[in-house]
């Protein structure tokens, strides 16, 4: 899609299941992808974002955290952070590795 638009956003909110030991695990999960061909979308720019949907959604005590160790290897080392609620992982964020 990146030949015929400059500026692409997609988001999916959706159930997704893992294990858990022995147990299957469902959750919601909520998934996005922002692209831009040229200009300023940097990892800031993106978690000005997030940031405000968490504000729409009324989570003020949503914080950001360093990634020590990056468990996905397709996000640059030093632009992806933790999403943190009330102490609890609720998600991470990241920017692409240039490589990928």
């Amino acid at each position: 899609n990146s030949v015929a638009h400059t500026q692409l956003r997609f988001y999916e909110w959706a159930r997704v299941w893992h294990m858990q030991g022995d147990n299957m695990i469902e959750q919601k999960s909520l998934s996005g992808v922002m692209y831009k061909q040229s200009g300023n979308l940097d990892f800031y720019t993106g978690k000005a974002m997030i940031s405000r949907m968490f504000d729409e959604l009324h989570m003020n005590d949503v914080t950001w955290q360093s990634v020590e160790n990056n468990e996905y290897s397709w996000c640059s080392p030093h632009q992806t952070a933790a999403i943190m609620h009330n102490g609890v992982r609720i998600g991470i964020a990241g920017m692409v590795e240039q490589s990928v």
